[in-house]
């Protein structure tokens, strides 16, 4: 008897938009507020401060923690220096953008990172001993670049 064949993990772009779109029902569901779901993609962020073509942004990639409908938490080597962001959400040419601000940041240290599997790219050069930093970001609003 053949093995049951398992289901493709969602895209970086499906997981998003499972949190982020609107309902099946085009009403929103009740949410928690603290309600928070593993996000283990690199996507990229760029500071922002209201630009409005998306060429003029400089994108870097981030390993990402988490993801809510108000926020995302990714991991960084060491603090931001900006407060205001735009995230990149998606896979495979599907994007969202999101203007969103940093609102927390605290020090992560690499061993709990391993922990959950989040060591990976810029970061997977760091000791067990050092210290990340892991950075809250709360969504403001989705952003639509002109397609020009």
């Amino acid at each position: 008897m053949p093995l049951p064949i398992p289901s493709a993990q969602p895209t970086a772009y499906e997981t998003a938009y499972q949190v982020l779109g609107p309902s099946a029902n085009g009403m929103d569901q009740e949410r928690r507020a603290v309600e928070r779901l593993p996000f283990r993609f690199v996507q990229r962020i760029a500071a922002y401060d209201g630009q409005d073509r998306l060429p003029d942004l400089r994108f870097f990639p981030v390993q990402c923690h988490d993801i809510s409908r108000r926020g995302i938490a990714f991991l960084l080597p060491g603090p931001l220096d900006f407060t205001h962001l735009v995230v990149e959400l998606g896979s495979d040419g599907e994007r969202m953008y999101f203007e969103a601000e940093m609102v927390n940041s605290r020090p992560f240290t690499v061993a709990e990172a391993r922990k959950v599997g989040l060591i990976f790219g810029h970061l997977a050069s760091m000791t067990t001993s050092s210290t990340a930093t892991l950075i809250g970001c709360r969504f403001e609003k989705r952003l639509e670049f002109p397609t020009d």
